[in-house]
C-alpha cells in the first residue's frame, strides 16, 4: 500500500459557508473505504472479545492497534505542545452538575456507591446519595482541578489523557460491537487559555485528517452536537452566531463503514468558548480564558481500521507511527 501523502492544511481547502446547523456536512473526502473485514459480525477473531453486552476484553491485533493509536496521539500531542496527564475516572456528581451533563443526560451516567467508614472492622451501609459517577466525558476532572487550584493555575494549558476508559450507560438495544459500548478507550486533548482553542483544534483536525488520508479512509467533516447530544438553547444560539470554522461550537469527523453502511463519528472537536469557565466559576482568573476538547474514540476507530485493512493494519500503522 502506498501511504505517501503530502501533509497539508486540509481545513484551508474546505469552504465553510454559514449557516452552521447541527448535522450539516461540510466536506466529504474522495477516498472509498474498502471492506476487508465485515465488522457487523464482530471482531473476536481479531482480539475484541465481548464478555457481555457493552464490555470487551482486548488482545492480539485489536490491542496492538489500540496501542499504536495511543502512541500516535502522544506523537501529535508532543508536536502541538500537549502534556500527558492521568485523569481520574470517578468524579463527584456535583462536578457533572457544574459541567452541565447531569441534568441533560441523567440516564447515561453510571453511578458509583462508595462504602462508608469502617465500624468494628466491617464496612457499614452504602451511601444512598449516588455522590460519585464514572466519567462519561473524560475531561470532567480537568475542570474540577482548575476550580480547586483556581488561584494557582497558569494558562495556557494543553493536556492529553489516554489513561483509561470513558463510561456511558447506553441502551442495550443500541450497543453495536466495538462501535457503541458501555466503556470505551479514548484519547482526550483538552485546551484552556486565551486565543488558542480554535487554532489548536484546527491543528488537531488537520493531523487526524492527514492520518485518514494516508489510510485511504473515506471521511467527512460535519457540524456536531456534542457527546450527549442535548444542546441547550444557549448552545443553539452559539451555532446561529457562528460565521467561520473557528467559532463553530463542535466539529465532528466521521468515517464511513461499508460493513454497517453508515457514517461513524470517531472524533468530536469542541470550542466551548467560556461556557465551562463560567460554569465552574473560573472567570475571575482571566477575563478571556476559553476552553475546548478534542476526543478520539480509539475503540471504535480500531475496529474501523481493521475493517478497512484487516491484518495488515498493524504494519501500516507501525510505518506511520514509527516512520512518520
Amino acid at each position: 500500500m502506498n501511504i505517501i501523502v503530502k501533509q497539508k492544511e486540509i481545513l484551508n481547502s474546505i469552504n465553510f459557508d454559514p449557516p452552521f446547523y447541527i448535522g450539516k456536512v461540510l466536506y466529504t473526502s474522495k477516498h472509498e473505504t474498502k471492506k476487508v473485514v465485515d465488522i457487523s459480525r464482530g471482531l473476536e477473531k481479531y482480539g475484541a472479545i465481548e464478555l457481555n453486552p457493552g464490555r470487551y476484553f482486548y488482545q492480539d491485533l485489536f490491542a496492538d492497534v489500540l496501542e499504536l493509536l495511543q502512541n500516535h496521539a502522544k506523537q501529535i500531542g508532543n508536536k502541538l505542545g500537549f502534556k500527558t496527564v492521568y485523569l481520574p475516572k470517578i468524579v463527584p456528581l456535583e462536578v457533572l452538575n457544574s459541567f452541565g451533563i447531569a441534568e441533560a443526560w441523567p440516564a447515561y451516567i453510571l453511578r458509583v456507591k462508595p462504602m462508608q467508614d469502617y465500624a468494628d472492622g466491617m464496612f457499614t451501609t452504602l451511601k444512598e446519595d449516588n455522590s460519585y459517577c464514572l466519567d462519561p466525558v473524560q475531561c470532567a476532572s480537568f475542570y474540577e482541578l482548575l476550580k480547586i487550584n483556581n488561584e494557582n493555575i497558569k494558562y495556557p494549558l494543553k493536556v492529553l489523557d489516554i489513561s483509561g476508559y470513558t463510561y456511558r450507560n447506553e441502551f442495550h438495544n443500541k450497543l453495536n460491537n466495538t462501535i457503541k459500548s458501555l466503556e470505551f478507550l479514548r484519547a482526550e486533548f483538552i485546551i484552556a487559555g486565551s486565543g488558542i482553542v480554535s487554532v489548536t483544534r484546527n491543528n488537531l483536525i488537520n493531523e487526524y485528517l492527514y492520518l485518514f488520508d494516508r489510510l485511504n479512509l473515506q471521511w467527512r467533516l460535519t457540524v456536531g452536537s456534542g457527546c450527549y447530544e442535548f444542546p441547550s438553547e444557549i448552545e443553539l444560539k452559539a451555532y446561529e452566531r457562528a460565521n467561520s470554522k473557528d467559532n463553530i461550537p463542535i466539529l465532528d469527523i466521521e468515517l464511513f463503514s461499508p460493513s454497517l453502511n453508515e457514517w461513524i463519528e470517531v472524533i468530536g472537536a469542541s470550542n466551548l468558548f467560556d461556557d465551562k469557565i463560567k460554569r465552574f466559576n473560573l472567570k475571575q482568573v482571566s477575563a478571556d480564558v476559553e476552553s475546548g476538547c478534542f476526543g478520539v474514540g480509539l475503540s471504535r476507530l480500531s475496529g474501523l481500521l481493521i475493517e478497512a485493512h484487516g491484518n495488515q493494519i498493524e504494519t501500516i500503522l507501525q510505518e506511520i507511527v514509527h516512520g512518520n
